[in-house]
């Protein structure tokens, strides 16, 4: 999806071992947020290098459960947009 500009919308997504996901989802954001990050719970595949090639900030952490990824990212991700949106890697933002 492209808008005009990007909106004021930091997206955070939790992966491990997306490859196969991860470059759709970071093209389909394009142009619709400003800021998109990825905690990553030690993927054994390319998924950390593709979204670091794409510009995603990452920040990589122990799977516990969703809950706890969930709660690290909205409590310590240096997020600057008013809003926050979470999105799982198979995601798509439509028209």
């Amino acid at each position: 999806m492209n808008t005009n500009l990007p909106l004021p919308i930091a997206v955070i997504m939790i992966s491990r071992n997306e490859s196969h996901n991860i470059i759709h989802i970071i093209e389909n954001l394009r142009g619709f947020a400003t800021e998109i990050f990825l905690v990553d719970s030690y993927s054994t595949d390319n998924t950390v290098e593709l979204a670091l090639n794409k510009g995603v900030r990452v920040f990589q952490r122990p799977f516990k459960d969703f809950g706890d990824q969930w709660n690290f990212a909205v409590s310590t991700l240096p997020v600057t947009q008013p809003w926050t949106m979470k999105l799982d890697p198979d995601e798509r933002i439509t028209d």
